[in-house]
Parts: C-alpha cells; sequence; structure tokens
C-alpha cells in the first residue's frame, strides 16, 4: 500500500503492532495484506484469538474470492472456545509459520488479537489461584507476549533461511494507547500503525494515522528513492500540520503557504487506495514523484480526484510505463527523479483532458 510503503514501510521479520477503535479499518487493512502478500508469494498465516465466527467467515470468503486463500493458513479458536483453546492459539499460529519459515519461505503472521489473548490469560491465571499484578493481569503479562513477538524475525542459514513478519493486532478504547496491554506490546515490538475511525469515516484507505504511526527498523529496506520521497512528504505533511491551524484564523493565506496545505491534501489522496487494488513500488514512485513536477503543482485535489483512476489505468497498462518505471529505481536524488518525470507530462494531460 503506497501509505505504508512509504511514509511507515515494513521490513521482512519485523514485528509491526496494529492499534486502532472499534470500526477503524483495522480488518479492511488485514485482507488487503493477506491477499497482495498471496499475490506476491508469501506465506501467510492469519491467527483469530477469540474472534466472533462470524467475522472469521467473512475474512476466509473473502480469501477465497480473490484466490489468496490458496497461500494462506487459518489459524483460529472463536469466543465460543474455552479459554485454554484462545489462550493457545498464537502459539499454534508461530508453530505453523515457523514450519514454512524453516523451508526458506517468507512468512507473514497476523496475530487479532493481543487483547483479547491478554484478558483470556488473565481469566485462567486469577482462576488458578496467582497473584494478580496491574490491571488484575499477571506478572508475566508482558514476557508472555515478549516470547511470541521473538519468534519472528529474518534468519540465517543456521535457523532455516526465510523469515517471519508478525503483525499483533489490539484494539483499542476511544484510541487510548496508554493503557498496560497496548503500551507493554508497542515495547516489545518495532514500530505501530494506529488506525483511528475518524480518518476511516474520512473514507482514507488505509485509516491509519501517519503522524502517530511509526516504524524503526522498516526504512532501512526502503530504496533510496523511496526513502528521499519519504522525506520530502513527511517534512510536507509536518508544515501542513502547523500551517493548518493559522490558517483558521486568516481570511487570505500567502501564496506559499496555500500551495503547502494543497501539497498536503494531494499527498492524503493519493495514499488513499482502493480494497484488495496492488500498486507495484515502482508505480507509487512515479504518483508520488508527480506531486513535485508541473503536472500537479498547479492543480488542486479535486483535479486529482476525477483524474486519478485514468492516472493509474495509464501507469499500471501501458507497457512502456512498465520499463520507465524500472529504470527509475536506480536513480539517486529527487531532483534526476523529477526530471524523469517530466518526460511522460505531456502524455498524462492529455489523458486528464
Amino acid at each position: 500500500m503506497t501509505l505504508i510503503d512509504t511514509l511507515i514501510p515494513l521490513g521482512k521479520g519485523q514485528r509491526q503492532l496494529l492499534l486502532g477503535d472499534p470500526h477503524s479499518g483495522k480488518t479492511p487493512f488485514i485482507i488487503d495484506l493477506l491477499v497482495n502478500q498471496s499475490r506476491l508469494g508469501t506465506v501467510c498465516v492469519y491467527t483469530a484469538i477469540g474472534k466472533p465466527i462470524t467475522a472469521v467467515r467473512n475474512i476466509i470468503d473473502t480469501l477465497n474470492e480473490t484466490g489468496a486463500i490458496k497461500n494462506t493458513a487459518i489459524v483460529a479458536a472463536s469466543s465460543t472456545e474455552s479459554p485454554p483453546l484462545i489462550f493457545y492459539t498464537p502459539y499454534v499460529g508461530f508453530t505453523v509459520a515457523e514450519y514454512f519459515q524453516r523451508q526458506g519461505k517468507d512468512v507473514l503472521i497476523i496475530l487479532d488479537d493481543l487483547g483479547t489473548h491478554a484478558q483470556v490469560y488473565r481469566e485462567l491465571s486469577l482462576l488458578g489461584g496467582r497473584s494478580p499484578g496491574k490491571e488484575s493481569y499477571p506478572g508475566d503479562i508482558f514476557h508472555t507476549h515478549a516470547k511470541l513477538m521473538e519468534r519472528a524475525g529474518n534468519f540465517n542459514k543456521a535457523g532455516g533461511g526465510g523469515s517471519i513478519t508478525a503483525l499483533p493486532v489490539m484494539e483499542l478504547s476511544e484510541n487510548d494507547i496508554t493503557g498496560f496491554i497496548p503500551t507493554n506490546l508497542m515495547a516489545m515490538t518495532d514500530g505501530h500503525l494506529v488506525f483511528t475511525s475518524a480518518l476511516f469515516a474520512q473514507g482514507f484507505r488505509p485509516a491509519a494515522d501517519s503522524a502517530a504511526s511509526i516504524s524503526r527498523v522498516g526504512r532501512q529496506t526502503q530504496p533510496r528513492l523511496q526513502n528521499l520521497l519519504s522525506q520530502a512528504m513527511k517534512q510536507i505533511l509536518a508544515e501542513a500540520s502547523g500551517l493548518e491551524t493559522v490558517s483558521r484564523f486568516s481570511g487570505e493565506l500567502p501564496k506559499q503557504t496555500r500551495a503547502t496545505l494543497n501539497q498536503k491534501e494531494i499527498i492524503n489522496e493519493i495514499c488513499k487506495q482502493e480494497p484488495l487494488s496492488l500498486i507495484p513500488p515502482e508505480i507509487q514512485i512515479i504518483l508520488l514523484g508527480l506531486i513535485f513536477t508541473s503536472f500537479l503543482s498547479n492543480q488542486n485535489v479535486y483535479f486529482l480526484q476525477k483524474n486519478k483512476l485514468k492516472i493509474l489505468e495509464f501507469l499500471l497498462k501501458e507497457s512502456k510505463v512498465k520499463a520507465f518505471a524500472r529504470s527509475l529505481t536506480k536513480l539517486k536524488n529527487l531532483d534526476q527523479l523529477i526530471a524523469k518525470l517530466e518526460i511522460i507530462v505531456p502524455k498524462l494531460k492529455e489523458i486528464c483532458k
């Protein structure tokens, strides 16, 4: 996905926490991940921990419709199962993931969700007579989840090769990320994606808040050009956030301020992605690079909304564009990228007439 690949990149073997309120877009994001990674040949393991049967069934139906089920293993203990069975679900999921990883394959495992797992562990511990700790959770809850997370990684030949990328999920209450279990999970992972219901309601897909989300190691896996684009975009988004507050108290804004706010809207529109759609990284570079060319520099977000599908169709289906896109990955700076993209600007303007 354009937003994740550019601003909050994930690397193979990374542990990235997904946080968000109910109905904030976590499940659509998970489905997109499973479908897209399956298409790329990654073995996917979806682990449903105490989820309603209907929710698991809906995910399986979508995977069946897209064909992603062929490359996906489902490990599920529904909310109607006994607590011990729910407790052992993530362990079974990791065992399945390790089976494929030791064959030298790249594996993506999604643990949905560890908040429920923590609650079940608390229930079992209290019934077993163990002394309760903070919020009545057992004292070793951090150790229990950390042991799970440590099973992910990028492995050398001695460890069987391959990789396990772990995405634990945590459902929040009123977007509060300061709770005991969320902060525990944030401390043992390599970053987190924060999903908000407000962004989801506004039509952002994925509805991840780029300002609140971080990826501590993913940037090291990015190609240099994508990294430079990411830095330029983050600078624009940061400047625009500060200017938005000032703009509320001003009737007429300076030209440069309007341009920065307009660029932010264009970036947000480009980062919106239709469900179950796959945009290759080299095409993402073209899309984001167009922000800095003459094609979009004098246009507003409504122009992009009107013509985005036309632009995408041209970039994805035109045979000459594929070779052109691959040549861009060798460039060393944004100036070279912008100069190259100016070559296709006349064709894009013709398409958008």
